[in-house]
């Protein structure tokens, strides 16, 4: 049987334990949502400039004169939510 001494070494070890374990899981946990949040914020730019000049460099009577601007609004509204959404 363990003397207190040694039970109340041991409970502490313990917590102490834990303690360390959760602040590296929370530490993983913020360099992972860092890292997600950079990835989509770069995705996200690269996919809308893509977009971008696609869209100024149609041909003005093969697509603008037939598309609706809501239209072109409306896809590039969607796309962007699929990126925003998407990832997370």
């Amino acid at each position: 049987m363990q003397t207190p001494e040694e039970q109340q070494e041991k409970w502490t070890q313990n917590i102490l334990t834990v303690l360390g374990f959760t602040i590296a899981g929370c530490l993983v946990e913020s360099v992972v949502q860092n890292t997600t949040k950079d990835l989509v914020r770069s995705t996200y730019k690269g996919f809308f400039s893509m977009m971008l000049e696609k869209v100024m460099h149609a041909p003005i009577n093969l697509y603008f004169d037939v598309t609706p601007i809501s239209r072109v609004t409306k896809s590039f509204s969607e796309d962007i939510h699929a990126i925003d959404y998407g990832f997370m």
